[in-house]
């Protein structure tokens, strides 16, 4: 079977990890996966400070940008069209309903955020998208319930961790550390989830300034310059493929906060998964996904409120062996159950008996 993949930019999480990472071992299931990348969006003329509209010389190139991702989409979907199927991210064109009419091989949809929450036009395009798909694969039980009024094909295809790759790094240090050494509270995302720090500067800089020994890294696209108050105790990494897992592994602990709301319900618990594979015990806002993952295994302590983020990472700060003990009970329930390897066979199955 030979499959045209109609995927976001080469930097976007949902791309990379629910379908690119799937194409080298399909290949051993005779799924032949052939990756169209989206090459151009608004998204790219994001500067992180200003606002687009604000600008005319950012608004004049999104606009650009804009049509050139429209015509460079119509040419994906034709050659796409020569294909057996169709493996869709998310959206064709981001926000709004675009050609989806020109789609006209079995479609395999997937959605692994609540973007029909974004607005009217993303909801109207993710029903459009849901009713003429043979398959979706929706991330968690949130999203399949929404959409399962669309379509009767749905199956929940949770985003899965090349445990070959994040791996945990055996130091003796980690292990067996003493109170002088320095312990990382490591984040790694994209920088549209700074949001979810904006309530927390206040505990990360109390905690920073009372333990010396510790610091807080960050990996993503740019730099936090929105946390005003904590941007100065940031250590910042700019993210690339190739340190995506050796960043992960040189945290000693793990965060992932998110708000209490509908469209982080509709989130994956993959910062967290990818902090677990790698052996490091996670600290995480027990919502959603993250609250299901973190009430079945003992991987690490969810937290609801402001004084709950202070305390835990206190605990683990202080406490070398529950960090360890933590840390090995994320990477055997990654291996286990969020493992590259046994979700292709689950994904090559569906495919071939689904289309």
């Amino acid at each position: 079977m030979n499959i045209a993949a109609l995927t976001n930019h080469v930097f976007t999480p949902s791309s990379r990890y629910r379908i690119r990472q799937f194409i080298e071992p399909l290949k051993k299931h005779n799924v032949i996966v052939k990756d169209f990348q989206r090459k151009y969006s608004s998204q790219i003329v994001h500067s992180g400070r200003t606002r687009i509209r604000r600008s005319p010389y950012l608004l004049y190139k999104a606009i650009q940008q804009e049509c050139l991702n429209l015509a460079n989409t119509f040419l994906r979907v034709k050659r796409a069209n020569d294909f057996d199927a169709m493996w869709l991210s998310r959206q064709l064109i981001i926000g709004y309903p675009s050609i989806e009419f020109m789609i006209s091989k079995p479609l395999i949809y997937d959605i692994d955020d609540a973007i029909f929450l974004t607005s009217s036009l993303a909801d109207k395009q993710v029903k459009r998208v849901t009713n003429r798909a043979d398959l979706v694969f929706a991330q968690n039980s949130y999203i399949a319930d929404y959409l399962s009024k669309y379509n009767d094909s749905i199956h929940i295809v949770p985003t899965v961790v090349d445990t070959n790759l994040f791996t945990p790094v055996e130091e003796v240090s980690k292990i067996f550390q003493d109170e002088n050494d320095i312990v990382t509270i490591g984040w790694s995302g994209t920088s549209s989830s700074y949001q979810y720090f904006c309530l927390l500067e206040d505990v990360f800089i109390k905690i920073l300034l009372k333990y010396k020994n510790t610091k807080l890294v960050f990996v993503s696209d740019r730099p936090p310059y929105e946390l005003k108050k904590l941007y100065n105790f940031v250590e910042f990494i700019e993210w690339a493929p190739e340190i995506d897992a050796s960043t992960i592994q040189n945290f000693d602990i793990g965060i992932m906060p998110i708000n209490n709301d509908d469209w982080c319900k509709g989130k994956g618990a993959y910062k967290m998964l990818l902090y677990a594979s790698c052996g490091i015990p996670v600290v995480a806002s027990s919502v959603g996904e993250n609250k299901i993952i973190l009430d079945s295994a003992s991987i690490g302590i969810g937290v609801l409120n402001t004084d709950d983020w202070y305390f835990s990472l206190e605990e683990l700060i202080i406490d070398s062996k529950a960090r360890s003990e933590l840390g090995a009970n994320g990477r055997k329930y990654v291996v286990e159950n969020r493992n590259l390897s046994s979700w292709t066979k689950n994904i090559s199955r569906l495919m071939i008996e689904g289309l």
